[in-house]
């Protein structure tokens, strides 16, 4: 979770700058604003914590293979 948090904000950063490069809408329901300023920070945030999950099973202290 931590990873995805400090995740957030080189995400929104990137859906700034991809904002900027459509145009800079100012209409709220427009795509050129929902998909910048929302998908691309959270779809980020939720692949970053996905490969942040599955890395994490390496420094898991009991692995499933090792519980009889």
């Amino acid at each position: 979770m931590i990873i995805a948090a400090l995740a957030a904000l080189p995400m929104a950063i990137i859906g700034l700058i991809v904002w900027w490069m459509m145009g800079s809408s100012k209409d709220n329901t427009s795509l050129a604003v929902v998909i910048p300023c929302n998908i691309i920070p959270l779809a980020g945030m939720i692949v970053i914590f996905l490969m942040a999950w599955q890395s994490g099973e390496e420094y898991a202290a009991v692995k499933v293979d090792d519980v009889p």
